[in-house]
């Protein structure tokens, strides 16, 4: 008896254990080559069940719970999690996509200062390949950051790559941009022109985006982020992509990538090549470009990993440069584009830019030993290229004082005028010449060259302590002149040296296509920063401080200023910063953080010599920030979401009004000024919910607060960059322009019959104003605020069908970018007014689209 009840009692629990039992399944697959992923860990976290793929990649788990959250891990790929929360018997996941890694994640956060914990405590956010490739399209590539709070991300003219970037309402000079850890912002300047990186939308693995100083080891110029882009890892599978895309206006692209897998010596190698051709949205703003991308590497051993990198995109693109009137949109349309007209029955543009920047790294990753890691990387780059100009002599009208009837260049009465004028003029030798050229166009150049190395050393002293330490040092030289290209049906044009400190000094003053006129000077900028950090992190407290200090050496050679001693003395400016950090895991699911940073920023370039001469800038200060974050993060279930609240004060703030702008009338100038003290303050939320398998919603908000805190003194240069005045500038509580101040968005993604894709998301923009002409600030009672934009919102949908023929996986993608065909500003100049009437600037896209064909092999 007792035998029977011990034998119905087992049936009893394995009947328990079996009602209890349910089953996941789904398929596994590489996000960028989309073929199957074997041997992948398949765990339900808090629970000891587990599987693995296999070679098809689908999976089978079993589990014992209705909700569970499902982990997946892979050597070469970054985890990927997910929440299911009511599981019912044989509950099919889809297709779940893994982001290969680009280097093994430890090293990543060493070399290229990238961090990999959620509970840091900096605010972090992410955008993987697989958004890049099925939301950018044809834009440029900071457009892909638009979803984060607190980045907003605008073409600017419409020229292809053309773009600007801000985060927190710190415009670009002020947002660090990295390539695997390595600035690549202007040396000069602290910009960097999208158009020169425009193989990074096909080469790039991963974008992290640190706002605030953050922790990124290089980013000495970041204040209100930093933005690492990560590129492509060589695979160690054979593989390749061929893919196709259009616009609906036009503009052709290919682009071919081939994977070797691992090769018997050991390297694995990567080759990207994209060709695009055809006309932008704005008029005129045609696009020929070749972008190369090639990655080798080898795992030399357990310990030692060598990565090689070389990329670069040559590329031609009209541009618009001109802003436009609120009547001249009325009467023309979004699209027209005053920088450009017809001659001979061709287009002629007044603004086409140029350039190739090849930029070479070698990245070498040591063990030391268990505890200790060193990295190293070498960088090397040349820059040649620049943009088309124009000058005018002696006060002649500019070539877009030359308008027909359709607002466009009259090239025609410009080569006329050239031909045809009586005006003579002496030259200083004494002979009195006619028949020169009053307008010309001209290339301005900038070529340089770039070089530096970056060390960075980890040592984990025990369980919770960590110590990095790193150095880098980076030598840049740069020549820039102005070439005549095209004398527009003069003769000759006249160099009258009248701004030059030399003056004539027995100088030609006949210049004819090929001359270097107005401009011809380099620049020599030296810079060597160290820091240290050490965290701490016992699980629930993590924490982090670090120390930086960097010296710049500047100095400038100026041979149109200058007939003897062309060459300034160096000057010397020293930077520091240091920055602290707390994180505390409130719970499993919920973190605290707080962080903040005071740094003394070195001037750019372009500050210590602002005179446009060897003659340095007195009493130019360090920009001094500081800077405090409060923040809270959630990771529950099916629920993710961050709120964050900021302030960052600046201090002895200089800026350049109309930089590398052309001028339309020759009575504009620019000014510099210095001294400014601003306030950027903030709050940050965005919440992710995973409703089911195949559906997830979510949203942003971006409340800001960012203005001017004082009034200040500006020199003012005409277009021969010469100061002829100075004015007393009134800026005391106005708002900071070129960016929005109030940001909110939602976005939608689900999957129908879990293989075809949509994602939707609206964005709405408010509280954007015009940036203002100091000029035009020089009324003491003027309290009025620069002209505010009215508020506007965009729509964009994308759809991606995955497909195969033939064993072989492809996408078809549509992206319709503005669906309800929005009509709004995007950026400007703020008028002599401050209302519609007088600003000046340039309007949204139309709705568009971009169309892509993906074939992988």
């Amino acid at each position: 008896m007792f035998k029977k009840l011990n034998f119905f009692f087992l049936i009893f629990i394995f009947s328990l254990n079996s009602f209890g039992q349910y089953v996941v399944t789904g398929k596994i697959l590489d996000q960028n080559t989309l073929l199957p992923i074997s041997d992948v860990n398949i765990k339900v976290i808090g629970q000891s069940v587990g599987s693995i793929s296999l070679t098809d990649g689908t999976f089978t788990l079993n589990v014992t719970s209705t909700q569970v959250n499902i982990e997946f891990t892979a050597i070469g790929y970054s985890s990927y999690k997910t929440f299911i929360r009511d599981v019912k018997h044989n509950v099919n996941t889809g297709t779940i996509y893994l982001q290969p890694a680009p280097y093994d994640l430890g090293e990543i956060s060493i070399s290229a200062g990238l961090s990999t914990s959620e509970n840091i405590p900096v605010s972090i956010s992410t955008v993987s390949a697989r958004e890049i490739q099925t939301k950018l399209g044809n834009r440029p590539l900071p457009l892909i950051m638009q979803t984060i709070p607190g980045i907003v991300s605008v073409r600017n003219g419409g020229g292809s790559g053309d773009s600007k970037l801000s985060i927190r309402g710190f415009k670009q000079e002020d947002v660090s941009i990295l390539l695997n850890g390595i600035p690549i912002n202007g040396q000069e300047n602290g910009l960097i022109y999208w158009s020169n990186w425009l193989g990074l939308s096909y080469a790039a693995a991963d974008i992290q985006i640190q706002k605030g100083p953050g922790l990124t080891n290089a980013s000495v110029s970041a204040i209100g982020g930093s933005v690492n882009i990560i590129t492509r890892n060589a695979q160690n599978k054979k593989s390749g992509t061929i893919s196709f895309q259009t616009t609906n206006y036009g503009d052709f692209s290919t682009n071919i990538a081939i994977n070797s897998g691992k090769l018997k010596s050991g390297w694995s190698t990567s080759l990207m090549i994209n060709y695009s051709i055809g006309d932008g949205w704005v008029d005129a703003t045609f696009e020929n470009s070749f972008a190369y991308f090639f990655t080798a590497q080898k795992q030399i051993n357990s310990h030692h990993k060598i990565t090689i990198t070389l990329l670069g995109a040559p590329q031609e693109h009209g541009q618009q440069t001109i802003k436009l009137s609120n009547i001249e949109i009325d009467n023309y349309g979004q699209r027209h584009n005053k920088d450009w007209g017809s001659y001979n029955g061709k287009i002629k543009n007044a603004s086409v830019n140029f350039y190739h920047k090849p930029f070479l790294s070698i990245n070498d990753d040591y063990k030391l030993s268990k505890t200790s890691t060193i990295s190293t990387a070498l960088y090397f780059s040349v820059g040649y290229g620049g943009g088309r100009w124009s000058e005018s002599f002696n006060y002649a009208p500019s070539i877009f004082s030359y308008r027909n009837y359709s607002n466009q260049i009259d090239w025609e009465s410009i080569f006329k005028n050239n031909a045809t004028h009586t005006n003579t003029y002496t030259l200083a030798n004494g002979k009195t010449v006619s028949g020169y050229s009053q307008n010309v166009q001209t290339n301005f150049l900038a070529s340089h060259i770039q070089a530096g190395i970056a060390t960075n050393f980890k040592h984990k002293i025990n369980s919770h302590i960590t110590l990095y330490a790193g150095f880098n040092y980076r030598y840049f030289s740069s020549y820039v002149r102005e070439k005549i290209y095209d004398l527009l049906g003069g003769r000759f044009f006249i160099e009258d040296y009248s701004w030059s400190v030399a003056g004539v000094s027995g100088r030609n003053q006949i210049k004819t296509v090929g001359s270097i006129i107005h401009v011809d000077n380099n620049s020599t900028i030296n810079l060597a920063n160290s820091y240290v950090r050490a965290t701490y992190n016992n699980n629930r407290i993590n924490t982090y401080i670090s120390a930086n200090i960097n010296n710049n050496w500047y100095s400038r050679t100026d041979r149109f200023n200058y007939i003897e001693n062309k060459t300034s003395k160096t000057v010397s400016k020293i930077g520091w910063d240091t920055r602290v950090g707390i994180s505390f895991n409130v719970s499993e699911h919920s973190t605290i953080y707080s962080t903040g940073a005071l740094i003394s920023r070195a001037p750019y370039f372009k500050y210590v010599f602002g005179n446009f001469t060897n003659v340095v800038v007195q009493d130019l200060k360090n920009e001094m920030i500081s800077t405090i974050e409060l923040g809270y993060k959630l990771n529950w279930k099916y629920l993710s979401s961050k709120v964050s609240v900021y302030a960052t004060s600046r201090k002895n703030v200089s800026t350049l009004s109309n930089e590398y702008v052309q001028l339309e009338e020759n009575t504009q100038t620019r000014a510099m000024i210095n001294g400014l003290i601003a306030l950027h303050k903030g709050l940050e939320f965005e919440i992710s919910i995973d409703v089911n398998q195949n559906t997830k919603i979510g949203g942003i908000l971006s409340l800001g607060d960012f203005s001017w805190q004082n009034n200040i003194t500006a020199r003012l240069f005409n277009e021969n960059n010469v100061a002829v005045d100075t004015v007393n500038v009134y800026a005391a509580g106005l708002n900071i322009g070129g960016t929005a101040q109030q940001q909110v968005g939602i976005f939608m993604d689900f999957a129908i019959l879990k293989t075809y894709y949509i994602k939707a998301e609206y964005l709405f923009f408010n509280n954007v104003f015009a940036d203002f002409d100091p000029t035009n600030r020089n009324t003491p009672n003027d309290f009025t605020q620069p002209y505010k934009f009215p508020s506007y919102g965009v729509t964009n949908v994308y759809l991606d069908f995955p497909f195969t023929v033939n064993n072989y996986n492809g996408n078809l993608q549509i992206n319709a970018y503005n669906l309800t065909n929005e009509k709004y500003i995007v950026l400007g100049e703020d008028g002599e007014n401050h209302d519609l009437e007088t600003f000046r600037g340039f309007w949204s896209f139309n709705r568009n689209f971009t169309f892509s064909l993906i074939l992988h092999f």
